[in-house]
């Protein structure tokens, strides 16, 4: 459990400084204000005015206490004594303690005195960081002048100011800065920072701008999970669907799957009978799944597919184009003929009910596969979102991590 709880806290950390980099980068004017991502320090700026190294440090369970910094600022000390290094105009520790001390002046994030920062350079990570270092007692006050602290706020109130922030920088709808243009600059921030090289990890302010305007349809669905929860998350989804008007009765569903298991077929049946089956409306479009698998398990899962339509009396078919022989495009892509109930609205009998086929199949033929109004639902990472480049019109939605009963839930609504 304490592993579990120090990764956790971990990525918390991690996302904070993430969010926290957002908000720096977004308030500084000047859109030529250059930032490196785990440069010197989380965060380096440099700007025509000054140039900042700072350090983010997130403790929701701790109390704040000179040995709770000790490793930042060493590391900070560290680079302000090196001869061959440049100064910054300032050293930001940027931090949130989450425990209180019950003396509110305890709580204040700062080093007041050159005995408290000999002090907190005697704790062991601070000895250790500098150890076979020298410096003077004018050093230490030297770098107390440019030694900032700034106390920051929860994390959620972290997420609060970044939506603020993002809504009026690109005068956006505070839906699309929450869903879409906040996780999308965390994820940003979070592949800048595991580039190899500094070059690569800098960027100014207008290429942050202009990467957010790019990304804005793009959806991060881990961290959207990770910052909202996994209810919240198929919340969104549920809008964003509606907001494209992506369902049942104006796109056709193509959903694609991998790693077939035991479950699979389950998920197909009862996936299937919630589109075109017996009772389901007329103008109900017919559901397509493509499997991204082995062509052995691809065998096998029709074959299962067959024997519990056939056990359970589903009056479920498929249609694969006559992959098992000879691929034919035109069978695959035919709309199925229904035989209407006495009301004429809902359907008794279709010849068939959803369309099942390899990715391997589908890829070699996609040119000549005719699907009215398609929606291409990609579940848990089933296919790459490039293969789907030359997909013409067409909506495309990622889904990742939620259960089939969740899942079953929001495509058959």
């Amino acid at each position: 459990m304490k592993q579990s709880r120090s990764a956790e806290a971990g990525i918390l950390g991690f996302t904070y400084q993430f969010i926290q980099s957002t908000i720096k980068i977004l308030s500084l004017e000047d859109s030529q204000t250059t930032f490196t991502i785990e440069g010197i320090e989380d965060l380096d700026v440099a700007s025509a005015e000054e140039n900042l190294l700072i350090q983010y440090k997130y403790h929701d369970a701790k109390k704040f206490t000179l040995s709770t910094i000790d490793k930042p600022i060493a590391l900070m000390f560290k680079h302000f004594i090196d001869p061959n290094s440049q100064n910054p105009s300032n050293y930001v520790l940027f931090s949130y303690f989450g425990q209180k001390h019950t003396d509110s002046n305890k709580n204040i994030v700062t080093i007041d005195t050159q005995q408290d920062l000999q002090t907190l350079l005697n704790y062991a990570n601070a000895k250790k960081i500098l150890a076979g270092l020298n410096w003077s007692s004018s050093d230490e006050l030297a770098f107390l002048k440019i030694l900032k602290f700034e106390e920051a706020v929860d994390f959620d109130e972290s997420i609060n100011q970044l939506t603020r922030l993002l809504k009026s920088t690109f005068n956006i709808s505070e839906y699309e800065s929450q869903n879409l243009f906040l996780a999308n600059s965390i994820y940003y921030i979070n592949q800048l920072a595991i580039k190899k090289t500094q070059q690569e990890r800098t960027i100014t302010k207008q290429q942050f701008i202009d990467y957010l305007n790019s990304q804005s349809q793009t959806l991060q669905h881990s961290i959207i999970q990770r910052l909202y929860g996994k209810k919240a998350y198929i919340s969104f989804l549920k809008k964003y669907m509606q907001a494209k008007n992506i369902k049942k009765f104006t796109s056709s569903y193509i959903i694609y799957l991998k790693d077939i298991n035991d479950h699979t077929s389950r998920f197909i049946i009862d996936l299937a009978n919630k589109f075109v089956a017996n009772n389901a409306k007329k103008d109900t479009l017919p559901l397509t799944i493509i499997i991204n698998d082995h062509s052995e398990k691809i065998i096998n899962l029709k074959r299962n597919l067959l024997s519990i339509n056939s056990t359970e009396n589903h009056d479920l078919l498929f249609n694969d184009g006559y992959e098992m022989y000879h691929f034919c495009s035109t069978v695959f892509s035919d709309s199925p003929l229904l035989h209407l109930q006495p009301n004429g609205q809902k359907t008794q009998m279709a010849s068939y009910n959803y369309r099942l086929l390899s990715f391997e199949t589908y890829q070699s033929h996609k040119s000549d596969i005719q699907i009215d109004r398609p929606t291409h639902i990609i579940i848990n990472n089933a296919i790459n979102v490039v293969d789907l480049q030359n997909t013409i019109q067409s909506n495309v939605l990622k889904i990742s991590n939620i259960e089939d009963i969740e899942l079953l839930n929001l495509l058959g609504a």
